[in-house]
């Protein structure tokens, strides 16, 4: 859960203010809550300073990261929906960052859950396409007592 000073620095950093004071906190933060709120914040328009900050963090767990690969729309490289071009080569680097991380199973299991937002028919299709199943899975962190 985020303390009273995560919650007051989330609501200032909102719409990416002071993304440089955001990034330093992200860094030395020990709360996974505090990692997956600022990654679900953040306006992913502004580049990946602060995701890539949130992937290296050692307290970013397996939930964290299928939020990270979801949020950055990674899956958008397996379906083709968006192709590899000069363009966007910070984003398929990103992308690819955290997807070899998830499949070499690089995060642990921390409290971070994942769900992510499809249907059975995509999943489906998903599967039909030989995408790996972690990616798309449900995933449930483990409870902290």
């Amino acid at each position: 859960m985020l303390n009273h000073n995560e919650k007051t620095l989330l609501e200032s950093f909102e719409g990416n203010f002071n993304l440089k004071e955001w990034i330093f906190q992200v860094q030395k933060s020990t709360n996974p809550y505090f990692l997956q709120e600022s990654a679900t914040l953040y306006n992913w328009n502004d580049g990946y300073e602060l995701p890539i900050a949130i992937a290296n963090n050692p307290f970013c767990d397996q939930g964290i990261a299928l939020n990270l690969h979801w949020l950055s729309a990674g899956i958008a490289l397996h379906t083709e929906e968006n192709i590899r071009n000069e363009e966007n080569r910070e984003w398929v680097a990103f992308c690819e960052l955290i997807e070899k991380r998830i499949l070499n199973q690089f995060y642990k299991m921390g409290p971070i859950s994942f769900k992510p937002p499809i249907s059975k028919v995509t999943t489906f299709k998903y599967k039909k396409r030989g995408i790996p199943t972690v990616l798309y899975t449900p995933f449930n962190g483990k409870t902290i007592i």
